[in-house]
């Protein structure tokens, strides 16, 4: 096996192979690798073996030290070195995995210390989805995949947890608030309840109190107030025994508050906060931003509880300590600022709504963005102000705006679509687009009617208005519309919302004629208002309704003195000149006119047109109400010639408002061929009438005024000497007037008009009394009567 000697990696020492440190005489020898393994020299024979290298496998061999001993080393300091590799590695992962996790606690933990607005957002649902918005936004992150990656590194701490020794607590503390960013309720309650377990094994006290409070806010998160409520009192109870009152006592009696205020008990919470802190000489301090959330609560349970000049005023002190505190440019400045905007807008001081609303607006968007739902939430309080002084146009493409923002965010139901559906309703309403304000509110009745039930403020508020509009686009309001919204469930009437369900239960069975009813649900609004807002514009609207009510019950001494106690507040409120006060005027003016005192009425009606001109609403519904009753007055106090050209006015608007083929425009085209008529122009008056009858006849859902035309136009058949023609027009208006009558359970007003004049007609044409009333009978009961022959 002589032979030459193979070379290796002058590099390698034997130090490397696990040897030169235990024998360090040992000199490097040319070694190579045998089949086995070992390391051995090229030639083992004694022949050619160079004589130095003898010696020293001669001192190997004293030594103990064989070839396989060597290689044994070399191996044994790999595995050790692989070994060590692998541990560097699984270091460097768990390293990697923990900052990992650590940045998804610490971005969850963002989400849950995002600023808090439970006036904006009441039900949590939508807030969380908004904080989660937010904190992706700062994070440059869609808010998907924020979400995702959240709920993958959730599953990981959950898997940690249970192994975690020590560290145990922290890992279900961790999850437990990555849950809870997330929404995941019963998961984040489960592992607060393990990290709270873990913390009184530890007899850690602090974290007892902390980690309880957070149950509490899931607990509300859920909506299992009393749940929450024992357990916040719990905690409180604890905390004094214990004299540990926590780091931020206000906020836990504010969140206290808002837990009772969401079961119904809203005075208790208010109570709580007046003794925590001294409502009037509070003032801010960044080191305590609990005072901050006390204050802006308070505010809120006072807009709650519809005291709407004290929250009017508690969210002006807000406002001012902002601003004095964190300055004009500040997120907590514009976000006092947007609620100041909203508390306006819902207490009716919309003059200042408007006049604050484009600074909220400018500040939301510099702070939260164009496209935030925080954003489409100012937009709207800002688009409402307007509307409500009368700048129509900027309202709509603000609320339009706040539409567009929450269809893209929310789903399509989501009850904040229906806020800005609703509002839409309102100034297409106010601009007389029936048409559109009609569709506006159809939507916003089906997401409240999903959202919040039939019995809600909200439904029954759209309710209303919708059976307005299909009253004023000549269809019948549903026939369960009245009842559906008399029969509702009423609110405790401790609730804020109480008086507003009963005034808009009197609007309802108003719209189907049942007056006594009506007047009896509205007194009861006005007792809850008389308490509630002495001088509030919901009291105005009570007295107005009542008013309406008792005017069309010919009750019309009473009925005055609620026109003018209404009109008295509305003027007090919104000054002389504004266009809300422009119905009560109209209303009032129309009493005056038609208890005979047309003088009175007159400059009413002329104040009423001079506002709809100053306001840019000669367009509006009301304007054109006005002058058609202006056009009345004139007649009855025989000035034609000045009544005709403002009825042919009046025509021109409605038209280019509704088209020709609807119940208003019929109407004011029958007091168009009235006045003709008394202008002796006696073919053109006629064809008015007979114009205003088709239309009313083609109306698929009927028409209240039809029997009216159709009585005109039976004294004009009469006049003509159209005998047969004449008696079958008045039987065909009184059938009309008949059924109304049945399906109302009174007489409508004009029946005792239309049944006077046939019965002159009659006698006329030589029917007895006896004759007379029978005839009366039979149609009263819908059967068929024979028709005047043409020669009586």
């Amino acid at each position: 096996m002589g032979g030459k000697w193979r070379a290796v990696n002058p590099g390698l020492r034997i130090r490397q192979a696990g040897i030169g440190a235990r024998y360090p005489f040992v000199h490097p020898v040319a070694l190579t690798e045998a089949p086995t393994g070992v390391y051995l020299p090229a030639s083992i024979s004694g022949r050619g073996m160079p004589k130095k290298l003898s010696y020293v496998f001669i001192a190997m061999g004293c030594l103990g030290v064989s070839a396989a001993g060597i290689a044994w080393e070399v191996h044994d300091h790999a595995v050790h070195e692989e070994q060590a590799r692998q541990a560097q590695l699984e270091e460097d992962r768990i390293r990697i995995r923990d900052e990992r996790l650590e940045r998804s606690v610490e971005e969850a933990r963002r989400v849950l210390n995002e600023l808090q607005e439970p006036d904006f957002w009441p039900v949590d649902t939508d807030l969380w989805q908004v904080k989660q918005i937010t904190v992706a936004q700062e994070l440059k992150r869609p808010v998907d995949q924020f979400r995702k990656g959240l709920e993958e590194d959730l599953k990981e701490i959950v898997a940690l947890a249970p192994q975690a020794g020590k560290e145990a607590r922290m890992r279900w503390l961790q999850a437990a608030d990555v849950a809870y960013a997330l929404f995941k309720l019963p998961e984040a309650e489960r592992y607060y309840r393990e990290a709270l377990s873990r913390a009184n094994e530890d007899r850690d006290t602090a974290e007892s109190f902390r980690l309880n409070e957070r149950l509490a806010d899931v607990w509300h998160s859920a909506r299992h107030f009393e749940e929450e409520r024992r357990q916040r009192e719990y905690i409180a109870t604890m905390r004094a025994n214990s004299g540990q009152p926590g780091d931020a006592p206000l906020e836990a009696k504010a969140r206290l508050a808002i837990c009772l205020h969401d079961l119904g008990k809203a005075q208790e919470g208010l109570d709580i906060l007046n003794k925590a802190f001294d409502a009037d000489r509070w003032e801010l301090d960044k080191d305590h931003p609990d005072i901050l959330f006390a204050a802006t609560i308070r505010s809120f349970l006072l807009h709650e509880m519809q005291r709407y000049t004290e929250s009017e005023m508690a969210s002006r002190r807000v406002l001012s300590e902002c601003e004095r505190v964190y300055g004009a440019d500040d997120l907590h400045t514009a976000i006092a600022l947007g609620r100041l905007v909203a508390c306006d807008s819902t207490g009716q001081n919309f003059s200042d709504g408007a006049r604050l609303a484009p600074r909220a607006v400018e500040l939301c968007g510099k702070f939260y963005g164009k496209e935030h739902p925080m954003m489409g939430m100012f937009l709207r309080f800002a688009a409402s102000a307007c509307a409500h002084v009368g700048d129509y146009a900027t309202a709509e493409k603000l609320a339009q705006r706040s539409l567009e923002i929450h269809e893209a965010i929310f789903p399509a139901d989501h009850i904040e679509v229906g806020h800005d559906l609703g509002l839409l309703g309102y100034i297409a309403e106010k601009t007389n687009r029936l048409a559109d304000s009609e569709r506006y509110f159809r939507g916003a009745l089906d997401i409240y009617r999903k959202n919040v039930g039939p019995d809600s403020h909200f439904t029954l508020s759209v309710q209303s208005h919708l059976n307005t509009l299909q009253w004023e686009l000549n269809e019948k309001a549903p026939a369960d519309s009245g009842s559906a919204a008399v029969g509702a469930t009423l609110p405790s009437p401790t609730a804020p919302e109480y008086s507003r369900v009963l005034y808009m239960q009197g609007q309802s069975a108003a719209q189907s004629g049942h007056y006594r009813e009506a007047a009896d649900l509205v007194r009861r609004a006005i007792a809850a208002d008389e308490k509630r807002e002495p001088e509030g514009v919901n009291l105005a609207q009570d007295y107005i309704s009542l008013a309406q009510v008792l005017n069309a019950m010919k009750q019309n001494i009473e009925a005055e003195a609620y026109f003018k106690r209404g009109l008295a507040i509305m003027e007090k409120k919104y000054g002389p000149n504004h266009p809300e006060i422009i119905l009560v005027l109209n209303r009032l003016a129309g009493l005056y006119v038609t208890t005979g005192r047309p003088t009175e009425g007159e400059q009413l009606l002329k104040r009423v047109i001079d506002l709809g001109i100053a306001n840019d609403l000669t367009k509006n519904l009301e304007y054109a109400r006005a002058m058609n009753t202006l056009a009345y007055v004139l007649q009855t106090t025989k000035r034609f010639d000045e009544a005709l050209p403002l009825q042919r006015k009046i025509l021109t608007n409605v038209e280019l408002t509704l088209g020709k083929d609807n119940e208003t425009y019929g109407g004011y085209l029958h007091s168009l061929g009235q006045t003709l008529l008394l202008l002796k122009r006696e073919d053109e008056g006629r064809h008015a009438v007979e114009q205003a009858v088709a239309i009313g006849e083609k109306l698929p859902t009927g028409c209240r005024l039809l029997p009216v035309w159709l009585t005109t136009l039976a004294a004009i058949q009469n006049h003509s000497r159209e005998t047969p023609q004449a008696d079958a027009t008045f039987r065909r208006a009184l059938s009309l007037l008949y059924q109304a009558e049945k399906a109302a359970g009174q007489p409508p007003p004009p029946l005792q008009n239309t049944a006077g004049a046939y019965t002159v007609f009659l006698k006329e044409h030589g029917l007895t009394h006896a004759e007379i009333d029978d005839r009366l009978a039979q149609l009263r009961k819908g059967e068929d009567v024979p028709a005047l022959p043409a020669g009586q």
